[in-house]
């Protein structure tokens, strides 16, 4: 509380103190005074109802008058035009009036008192810890010494501290516990930092101050990129956890890594489609001159579309404030959301190439560079390899690559674009959803929403896929023509031709997922039961439907679901057990989880390594050979002896001894109908036995002539083309 001093001293008209005042006063009125209205604020009458006292009298001692006991009564929350006009009137401060006559100059006729002193005063609002006493506008502190505070301006009561929140309190200050958070310092509505709370420091600080080394932002879970705090520049290192922009190893090697699975999953993408294709199109020649085609598919690209999608839904679960092992947090935010980690990794740099732009804006930007920095260096790539004639060229190659990118990349680009117009709702104050270390209800924020956000989000959300379902949908009676496959066929090759839109529900299953999990980040129930809901949808069409060719890849893409389900559902007993401090459920549920994930990945992953020693079986055959050459030992365990087994050759034997049984059973087919026709005349009885009997015949004699047989094989399998081809 400030002292104020206010004291009426008298002057002559020769600037000299007059003294001895004895026994005389002054008086003290007010009114309000409006300098908007003067006229009608001249007219008011001055009362004494807006001071505690009316009067002072001298003071001999100090040889003033002193007004320092005064008490204004003035509501401190009038309008600024609005102030208060004391009006001091003291008795022993006279004019003399002068007699103008000429004959009696300088003589003085008469002493008027209507002299006064008018002062204008406007009262200060109470300040931070005080409240307003409602009947005299008077200002009092918050007795701190009984655990109440208050850090609100205008404040109409103070507030009892919260002992679980706060260590210590003072009339206008708050000292926090460690792990709890506020924003500014006139803010008393506290957070938990439940995401990693070590980030949260606590005490007598707020806002950036109270978090730990390079962590900015609501709760702290913000990097401090630009230097704010003064000591040096951090970037996310794992989740809700930063690290210094000079230590740039690790992000270089995410960045190195992320950018060569990316080259080399387009490749195999690129390369799986175009030798489909090739296979399909000698396929439909041949079949125009009668000759039958089986066309086995290589799956190894499919399998990893299915792992993508997979790692894609999985990885929410590490949004539903588990206390899972921050590595493998970690690995599944990277291997789920790979574009997203790369993002992050590249902050350290994006802050200078994209200067004078905020970092959660240049982050968007980048998820639109990167996808093009990707087509044009794979582009160059293959164009090398054309020139070199190493690599023939493919118009195929084009278009698969711009729609793997698409859907590659659209994911993470709607994600960015969302986390731009969603906030959180953090101390009653609206944060950006992707940078909470920036406010959301911003000029400059709404500028950026309707200029680039809402037009990126229109367009890789709602209008591409349209575009190409549409596509789809007019080539719908021509998915075998050989152009439409160049073109079109990543997007097909592997479904039912009733199923050619199969992969635009996919784009639109993880666009809800991905909505939802942004929309409802904080609340963590809601957003499981809506994930729940939507995968279960989507696998109950899938069970309808079986969308896949192949009976293998229905079954991985059902079991992928079930997986992910069950998963999310798990997801919320933990929560809901952590929430409640139900320990004996938590180490259950999680190991269920491990468990049945594990069990899925091992298979995925080994169908697709089964794949791909398919796509290189002579590579691996020539190896097998030399071991068991080198090593002939190992033929003495059965493991090894099956493992060593050269397969192209073992597949080989195969084919020619089907196509012997194929030839054999032929030929008997031909002998049972002659022997039907000259057993027709006789009865049923007869000619079940007889039937039996000359089967048995048959057989034996296919037995003994099988040898004088042998020469006429290869012009019945002349006869009988059939050709099988191996699509790698």
């Amino acid at each position: 509380m400030m002292n104020y001093t206010l004291r009426l001293i008298p002057y002559d008209q020769r600037n000299n103190r007059i003294k001895n005042l004895t026994s005389s006063k002054c008086t003290i009125k007010g009114r309000l005074h409006d300098f908007k209205k003067l006229e009608e604020s001249e007219q008011k009458d001055f009362s004494n109802n807006f001071t505690n006292i009316n009067e002072v009298v001298y003071d001999k001692t100090l040889e003033e008058y002193n007004f320092d006991h005064l008490i204004i009564y003035l509501d401190p929350d009038l309008p600024e035009n609005i102030v208060l006009q004391f009006e001091f009137k003291c008795d022993s401060i006279r004019i003399p009036i002068i007699n103008e006559d000429q004959q009696q100059i300088d003589t003085i006729i008469q002493q008027s008192e209507e002299y006064y002193l008018r002062l204008n005063v406007k009262t200060l609002p109470c300040q931070i810890g005080e409240l307003k006493n409602d009947e005299d506008y008077s200002c009092h502190p918050c007795d701190y010494t009984q655990d109440y505070y208050s850090v609100n301006l205008n404040s109409n009561k103070c507030k009892i501290r919260d002992n679980i929140q706060m260590e210590q309190v003072k009339s206008a200050q708050i000292k926090l516990r460690p792990n709890f958070w506020r924003p500014y310092f006139y803010a008393d509505l506290v957070e938990y930092c439940y995401n990693f709370e070590l980030n949260c420091l606590g005490g007598w600080n707020y806002g950036d101050s109270s978090c730990s080394l390079g962590h900015i932002g609501a709760l702290c879970e913000q990097c401090d990129i630009y230097n704010t705090r003064g000591y040096g520049s951090y970037s996310i290192s794992q989740k809700y956890k930063c690290g210094s922009c000079d230590d740039t190893d690790s992000n270089t090697l995410i960045i190195i890594a992320i950018s060569l699975w990316t080259l080399i999953s387009i490749s195999i993408s690129v390369k799986s489609t175009v030798e489909i294709i090739k296979q399909l199109a000698k396929a439909s020649k041949l079949k125009q001159i009668g000759i039958m085609i089986i066309v086995t598919k290589n799956n190894a690209v499919n399998f990893i579309k299915i792992l993508t999608n997979y790692l894609q839904i999985i990885a929410s679960i590490s949004t539903f404030q588990l206390q899972l092992p921050q590595n493998m947090e970690s690995a599944m935010n990277s291997l789920g959301n790979p574009v997203e980690t790369m993002a992050y990794s590249l902050d350290c740099f994006l802050k200078d190439i994209f200067e004078g732009i905020s970092i959660h804006y240049s982050r968007t930007i980048w998820q639109l560079i990167m996808p093009i920095v990707y087509i044009l260096l794979f582009l160059q790539l293959y164009e090398v390899g054309v020139i070199l004639k190493q690599i023939d060229f493919n118009c195929c190659v084009i278009s698969t690559s711009l729609i793997y990118m698409f859907i590659y990349f659209q994911p993470n680009i709607i994600a960015g674009q969302i986390g731009l117009l969603s906030y959180r709702s953090i101390s009653e104050y609206k944060w950006i959803l992707g940078n909470v270390a920036n406010r959301y209800d911003t000029n400059d924020h709404y500028k950026w929403l309707l200029s680039f956000s809402f037009p990126v989000l229109f367009t890789f959300g709602v209008l591409l896929p349209a575009l190409l379902f549409n596509r789809l949908y007019k080539i719908r009676n021509t998915l075998q023509n050989m152009k439409n496959r160049l073109i079109w066929g990543y997007l097909y090759n592997e479904y039912k031709e009733i199923a050619y839109y199969w992969e635009i529900i996919k784009i639109i299953q993880k666009e809800l997922i991905i909505i939802v999990l942004t929309f409802y980040q904080d609340q963590i129930i809601v957003k499981a039961v809506l994930a729940y809901g939507i995968i279960f949808i989507y696998n109950y069409l899938t069970l309808q439907i079986f969308p896949y060719q192949s009976m293998q890849l229905n079954i991985l893409d059902h079991q992928s679901t079930r997986v992910c389900g069950f998963s999310i559902v798990l997801a919320i007993g933990i929560y809901g057990s952590l929430q409640s401090g139900i320990i004996e459920v938590q180490i259950p549920f999680y190991i269920i989880m491990a468990i049945i994930n594990f069990l899925f990945l091992a298979k995925l992953i080994l169908q697709i390594i089964k794949a791909y020693f398919q796509q290189f079986e002579l590579i691996i055959d020539i190896i097998r050979d030399l071991i068991r050459t080198k090593i002939p030992s190992l033929q003495q365990y059965p493991f090894f002896q099956k493992l060593l087994k050269n397969q192209k050759q073992t597949r080989l034997r195969a084919q020619k001894n089907f196509r012997k049984i194929k030839v054999s059973v032929i030929l008997m087919s031909r002998q049972i109908l002659q022997n039907k026709k000259v057993n027709n005349n006789n009865n049923t009885q007869e000619r079940k036995g007889t039937f039996l009997f000359e089967t048995k015949l048959t057989l034996n004699l296919l037995e003994t002539k099988q040898n004088q047989q042998r020469s006429s094989l290869d012009e019945d399998n002349k006869k009988i083309q059939v050709i099988g081809l191996n699509v790698n």
